[in-house]
């Protein structure tokens, strides 16, 4: 997923130099910048948002919540939408998962 987001990257950017590896808290980053912009860019219309745990697509992909251990410092509210695509996102990290279906998590 790393590799799809790299090359992903590389479009932004305009084709810049070849990224040949991104590390999992830069793949979250831009995961969450792609979130976040999305967000803001809503024209209003907003479409029904179906869970990945209810997409036949993904029955596969066990997801990984967020475990922010003992005593967090500070609770974040992020979207249901956000917290669902992170824990498949997570989820296809878990098993080196790399495929459209992956790189689309950063895109719905």
């Amino acid at each position: 997923l790393c590799t799809l987001l790299a090359s992903r990257q590389r479009s932004w950017q305009g084709g810049a130099q070849p990224l040949t590896f991104l590390s999992p808290s830069i793949c979250v980053n831009v995961f969450a910048r792609t979130m976040s912009a999305q967000g803001k860019s809503d024209s209003g219309g907003e479409d029904q948002y179906v869970p990945y745990s209810q997409r036949a697509e993904w029955s596969d992909v066990t997801p990984v919540l967020q475990d922010d251990g003992p005593g967090g410092v500070v609770d974040i509210d992020y979207s249901k939408e956000f917290v669902d695509a992170m824990n498949y996102f997570r989820g296809v990290m878990a098993v080196n998962e790399k495929s459209e279906r992956a790189l689309q998590l950063t895109e719905d």
